[in-house]
């Protein structure tokens, strides 16, 4: 059973110039973490987060897009992957960030 202020963090990273590396999307188990957040991690771009309780599909959150024609791209649902290179650097970030620390 998941705690209420437990859930997915679906981690949307923004690349405009690497266009190529559009949908990647990171999973983590966060406490606190309020939705739309967003996140900058170096060379990495913008995060763009949302906030949805254990595990459920999504359907990408186009509005948080400036883009709109890269917004008409995006897959109408996704599964997160369980494990993904982005998921650790991201989870620590973000934990760092509501942590305020």
């Amino acid at each position: 059973k998941i705690d209420e202020r437990q859930g997915t963090a679906i981690i949307f990273v923004s690349l405009t110039s690497k266009p190529e590396f559009l949908y990647r999307f990171a999973r983590a188990s966060l406490q606190g973490l309020v939705a739309k957040e967003s996140v900058k991690l170096g060379s990495l771009g913008s995060f763009h987060v949302t906030f949805k309780k254990g595990g459920e599909r999504l359907n990408p959150a186009k509005h948080l897009l400036k883009d709109k024609a890269a917004a008409g791209k995006l897959p109408d649902t996704i599964t997160v992957p369980d494990k993904d290179w982005v998921q650790f650097k991201v989870s620590k970030s973000i934990r760092a960030l509501v942590n305020g620390d």
